[in-house]
């Protein structure tokens, strides 16, 4: 989508957006983040120059657009006229008559009368006696008069059906006559009318004599921002005769030459073959050289335009951004997120490390390990800290601390000793082949650092740091270590894993850990860094065993959950506040033992509940019914009560917060995997409900059973056609019911029922059944 958006965009706006620098890209809503990326160029180049050009993988460019020159242009606009109109206004004066649209209506009425020494009534007052108000108001009437021409609005969807407006070759020659009939001795007021008759000519029915304009008056001009933006209209006006290579020299120096302009330059900029680039190259300057190759590399090959520059201009800044491309381009391919939102699962130390190899291209790495050794680059910093991280991409973990503590002598700020920080942590626990004691000693205090003061959640930068891919691959290593040191509490740890407490041994041995009061402070850390806590873990053990129909099990677990004290981030003031949370006392937000014919959770939330019950009291109230049961006590409602908790504590039912835990993880319309089983299951449903059934004495309490049973049946039908293997691409077919046995039953013996009349009022599938619909 985006390589056949960006050639009609660029075909289309060529001209416009040369003189404007404004974009409105389709798919560029601003940088989305960087989730696979440690490496921030906000740290190791100049961003107040080079942002735009840093590495976005959606969007064409890093900070979406270039809207910004035009505050920057308006408020320059307005600081200058306001120094050349000294006393005689204000700068809210100047502001209005420069850029509020109610201006324009009566502007030619009011330049009119002022020169011919009338005194017009001005919402803004002004002394239109006065020689350079009478200046300003003649620069009005053309700037702002013309901006039907100069200011053309268009909806940038729309690349069909789009007018380009052009000013007759007549109104721009009288406006020419004008400025060369001004005189040199008010040089500012000059300067303004030399720019607008240039931004004329661009937008004129002659955009030829654009380029004869500045070929003939540039050399008489400051070299100023009006200076840069003319050229600009140059390079457009170039560009729209087809002359590419002109287009993309002018742009090339102002690349060089005016930072301002270079996100406008290289997207203007027209890529060519880098033979074609290298003939080119032969007519320019040094810089002009590194700017063109700068360009270049932004679209081509960055390794080939960074060696391009390097030996022309070595010391060229350029040559800094396309590095940090670079690497943040590689950085995408081997730290890549896996579908479950964790980086990319390691099965192994040396798999991984395999992987990471395979990325890698060990010439170029070499290339830029010795530029960075030789010493000639204006940003020793970057190209040592790029080398180390290259390096232990490559597992060459000697020679990328060896880079590494180059970089450190060369940070000039906090933020990039603390990006040097995080960098040389990464490499530290990559070149681990075990953990034990020396190393936990080793990397204590760095580890602290990231995830207490870096990395604290919720995760929220401050200063263009990326540390958070860095948090999770250091977890998930270290996990891996564990792992393969048979340490499955330290492997959880560093790094949950859905389902470790489905293992009831697990569960238990976690559950030692955080009981035990003779921690390490490497243990200490981890347990204030992990997620979850011993209310969580034995509410999540209670809720397993629910599960599994061991409910006297799962009351004792329940029991045992602590009141917990809790740190929520608070948004409004940026700080934590503590809280005290009782599991236990949670009302669930329906009846769990209502059994309705037709399933509707918010019916259920909304309904007038006589008891409330939470977590604990409805595991009792279950326990209590079975018990009954086993006794043969109203065997028939305690059976359909308990077929109905089980029901609605599944995610079929109302009382589905049940298992809303933390530890588990269920909280939406897929459920994992690893808890189809339990939350997606009937078995313990059906059963209890057969029971009920079987001890029905009325053709009421038959029918109804029958019909409990078709849900049963249905929601097993939809377990296995619908979300045993569920994905947000799928669509459900036409088979949303089948001949259910108890639609059948209900039909052909219970028609004569009134629960068979209740069916048909609020079962649509059941009149379907019927033929009914």
């Amino acid at each position: 989508m985006k390589n056949k958006f960006l050639h009609k965009f660029a075909k289309g706006i060529s001209i416009i957006a040369l003189a404007t620098a404004v974009y409105a890209y389709g798919c560029a809503d601003g940088w989305w983040g960087s989730y696979n990326s440690v490496f921030s160029p906000e740290v190791t180049v100049n961003k107040n120059t080079y942002s735009p050009l840093f590495y976005d993988q959606y969007n064409l460019f890093y900070t979406g657009d270039a809207r910004s020159n035009h505050q920057f242009y308006e408020e320059e606009n307005i600081t200058e006229w306001k120094k050349y109109l000294g006393k005689l206004a204000e700068e809210n004066t100047i502001s209005y008559y420069l850029y509020d649209d109610a201006v324009t209506d009566n502007l030619t009425k009011w330049t009119e009368q002022i020169l011919q020494g009338k005194k017009p009534h001005l919402p803004m007052p002004l002394d239109v006696t006065h020689d350079k108000v009478k200046n300003f108001f003649a620069f009005l009437s053309i700037a702002r008069g013309h901006e039907a021409y100069t200011n053309q609005k268009y909806n940038y969807w729309n690349y069909d059906k789009r007018q380009q407006l052009q000013l007759e070759t007549e109104k721009v020659q009288k406006v020419e006559k004008y400025y060369e009939n001004l005189p040199q001795s008010d040089s500012f007021f000059k300067n303004r009318i030399w720019f607008q008759t240039m931004r004329l000519k661009f937008y004129s029915d002659d955009v030829l004599s654009a380029i004869l304009f500045f070929e003939k008056t540039a050399q008489n001009q400051p070299k100023n921002t009006l200076y840069y933006r003319a050229l600009h209209y140059v390079a457009g006006a170039y560009k729209a005769q087809g002359n590419y290579e002109k287009a993309n020299g002018i742009l090339a120096q102002l690349f060089d030459e005016f930072p301002l302009l270079q996100h406008a330059a290289t997207f203007e900029y027209r890529p060519m073959t880098d033979k074609q680039v290298k003939k080119m190259a032969k007519n320019l300057s040094e810089q002009k050289q590194a700017a063109l190759w700068a360009m270049q590399g932004y679209y081509s090959n960055a390794m080939t335009a960074m060696q391009e520059i390097y030996q022309v201009a070595p010391s060229s800044p350029h040559i800094d951004f396309l590095l940090a491309r670079y690497v943040n381009i590689l950085e995408n391919k081997v730290n890549i997120y896996g579908d479950t939102w964790e980086p990319i699962q390691m099965k192994s130390i040396e798999d991984y490390r395999k992987r990471a190899k395979n990325e890698v291209n060990a010439k170029e790495i070499e290339w830029i390990h010795t530029v960075a050794q030789q010493n000639t680059v204006s940003n020793p910093y970057l190209w040592n800290l790029a080398s180390g991280y290259l390096a232990s991409m490559m597992a060459d973990f000697t020679t990328a601390q060896q880079f590494y503590n180059r970089a450190q002598a060369f940070a000039s700020s906090d933020v990039q000793k603390e990006q040097w920080r995080l960098l040389n942590l990464m490499n530290e626990v990559a070149r681990l082949d075990k953990i034990d004691d020396a190393a936990e000693t080793r990397l204590y205090d760095d580890i602290h650092w990231l995830y207490y003061s870096k990395g604290a959640i919720p995760y929220y930068p401050k200063d263009n740091m990326r540390e958070y891919y860095a948090t999770q691959w250091c977890r998930q290593y270290l996990s891996l270590l564990y792992k393969e040191k048979n340490d499955p509490v330290m492997a959880e740890l560093t790094f949950s894993k859905r389902g470790f407490y489905k293992d009831a041994k697990q569960s238990i041995a976690m559950e030692k850990f955080f009981l035990n009061t003779q921690k390490s402070r490497w243990q200490q850390l981890w347990e204030g860094i992990y997620e979850y806590n011993l209310a969580d873990i034995y509410e999540s053990r209670a809720i397993y065993l629910f599960y599994q129909n061991k409910i006297d099990e799962a009351i004792v677990e329940y029991e045992k959950i602590p009141v917990v004290t809790k740190r929520v981030y608070n948004w409004n003031t940026r700080q934590y506040d503590v809280t005290y949370e009782d599991y236990k006392i949670i009302e669930l937000p329906g009846n769990p033992f209502n059994g309705k014919i037709k399933d509707c959770n918010d019916c259920d939330h909304n309904a007038k509940q006589k008891v409330k019950y939470n977590g604990l009291t409805f595991l009792k109230k279950v326990k209590e019914m079975q018990d009954k049961i086993a006794k043969g006590e109203d065997v028939y409602n305690n059976a359909l009560l308990v077929g109905n908790a089980f029901y609605n504590a599944s995610y079929f039912g109302n009382a589905r917060a049940f298992y809303y835990n933390a530890i588990i993880g269920e909280y939406g319309n897929y459920i994992s995997s690893e808890h189809q089983q339990y939350l997606l299951g009937m078995d313990w449903v059906k059963k209890y409900y057969e029971i009920a059934q079987k001890a029905a004495s009325t053709k009421e309490e038959k029918a109804k059973m029958a019909y409990m049973l078709a849900k049963v049946e249905r929601n097993e039908f939809y377990n296995s056609a619908y979300f045993k293997n569920f994905n947000y691409s799928s669509r459900y077919d036409d088979v949303m019911f089948k001949k259910w046995k108890g639609f059948e039953e209900l039909q052909n013996l219970y028609s004569d029922t009134q629960y068979y009349q209740d069916v048909i009022a609020e079962c649509g599938y059941f009149r379907k059944y019927l033929g009914l619909q």
